[in-house]
């Protein structure tokens, strides 16, 4: 008498599935190449269909891709990239900031602020949106427009408002509700990125950019007496 033996014969049902962030760069279905983040899971799943010698089996793993070796050609791109970045927001800060007078004289000072910070709150925010990093220059010329805004007109503001002989004094103290909050940013957004946005860097450039847009509305409140 000979015994039977089950063989399984059916290759197994493999299925992937991106995580977000993602996003879809392609317009037409068989175009699409996805755009991840250092944060994007993929998960890999193989489910084994009849005839098989025992019960139905699902086999799940999770695999995250994570450019955090400083030695990777991957990460080493992506600081490249950085410092490019970089470049382009001090550079149009540099170019934007001979324009932000004109602005002024055709608007005011706390117009042109609001727009210089919306600006730069909406860079801040399209970091979550644009997946391709070329897109993310737009985003560098918004903040650059923001810094060059945010080195000038609060000053220029200030001053028209300021006795000429205690300038120095509101000066200073003026200062320091600029280091405090940089002080603070630095002292719990670790610790808020890491407890609150499950380590999602992401999410403090939105806060940044929301903030920014906050900003430059309360800035309409100020009393800006010479603008």
């Amino acid at each position: 008498m000979k015994e039977t033996k089950w063989g399984d014969t059916v290759e197994p049902v493999l299925t992937k599935e991106v995580m977000t962030p993602k996003v879809e760069g392609c317009e037409e279905p068989w175009e699409c190449e996805w755009y991840v983040t250092q944060n994007t899971k993929i998960c890999l799943s193989a489910y084994d269909p009849e005839p098989h010698p025992s019960d139905d089996v699902q086999i799940y793993c999770e695999y995250t891709w994570w450019a955090t070796d400083p030695k990777s050609e991957l990460y080493n791109q992506g600081a490249n990239w950085v410092g490019i970045l970089m470049a382009v927001y001090n550079g149009f800060a540099a170019l934007i900031a001979f324009l932000i007078p004109v602005i002024a004289r055709k608007t005011n000072r706390k117009i042109t602020h609001l727009i210089a910070l919306t600006f730069g709150g909406l860079g801040l925010l399209s970091f979550y949106i644009f997946k391709n990093p070329y897109m993310l220059i737009l985003s560098e010329i918004g903040i650059g427009f923001a810094w060059a805004s945010i080195l000038s007109m609060p000053y220029a503001i200030l001053t028209g408002s300021l006795p000429s002989n205690k300038m120095g004094v509101y000066m200073g103290i003026f200062n320091f509700f600029i280091v405090i909050p940089q002080i603070l940013a630095a002292s719990i957004l670790g610790f808020v990125t890491k407890s609150i946005f499950g380590g999602e860097a992401i999410y403090a450039l939105i806060l940044g950019g929301i903030s920014m847009i906050i900003a430059g509305l309360i800035t309409l409140k100020v009393d800006d007496k010479d603008g």
